[in-house]
């Protein structure tokens, strides 16, 4: 399930936070970029112009920020099923001794 359909917590307000960007495209920028450009260059050239400048969005800003992600969510799987594991088997809800830091390449548990 998307993250950002998730209530927020009282906390944090990330999960708003990660779909903001998407939202104000789809509802204030592509309509407000399809009318000004409609205005000045007709509306099928600005159909094509708009759909490129999103297509620039998605590779420039939506692409990278999933990239990263996925990196981030790589190098910290290891760690985390190692604490996890640890939790697991000391019985507890994670509170225990600092672990050392997981390198690549040993086993998670």
């Amino acid at each position: 399930m998307c993250d950002c359909l998730l209530p927020p917590s009282s906390h944090t307000h990330q999960p708003l936070l990660c779909c903001r960007s998407v939202l104000l495209l789809d509802y204030v920028f592509k309509p407000a970029l399809h009318l000004g450009l409609s205005a000045v260059v007709g509306p099928a050239s600005a159909a094509a112009i708009s759909g490129a400048l999103v297509g620039l969005y998605h590779v420039l800003w939506l692409f990278p920020a999933y990239l990263i992600s996925f990196l981030v969510n790589c190098i910290w799987c290891g760690p985390v099923c190692k604490r996890s594991c640890y939790a697991r088997r000391a019985g507890g809800e994670g509170v225990g001794p600092r672990l050392p830091a997981w390198r690549p390449g040993q086993p998670a548990c």
